[in-house]
């Protein structure tokens, strides 16, 4: 049985293994070959531990995993804009083409 601190820290895990499998997802069909292989991999990967903690455990609150899940998310999201508009600035062209 897990303690509250452990409980807690199960929520976060799986909040941030959704959050990584959305990152995942907006790069899909972005690779080639072995890495596209690699890729696909992954995404089962993190999908299938999702579910097999899930699956294992009642005590995963969906409301709070969602509350968490959605702050992770806007976090990634908004650093994601902050680069974005960084780089922009830094090469004063307002394309990320030549910078990436």
């Amino acid at each position: 049985m897990l303690n509250k601190e452990e409980q807690i820290d199960l929520i976060v895990l799986i909040a941030t293994f959704k959050s990584f499998n959305e990152q995942l997802y907006n790069m899909k069909g972005k690779h080639k070959a072995q890495t596209k292989m690699w890729f696909n991999r992954l995404l089962n990967t993190a999908r299938s531990y999702e579910n097999s903690i899930k699956s294992q455990t009642d005590l995963i609150d969906d409301e709070n995993l969602e509350i968490i899940y959605d702050s992770i998310t806007e976090l990634i999201y908004a650093i994601k804009e902050n680069t974005i508009n960084q780089v922009k600035e830094e090469t004063n062209e307002g394309t990320l083409e030549k910078t990436i």
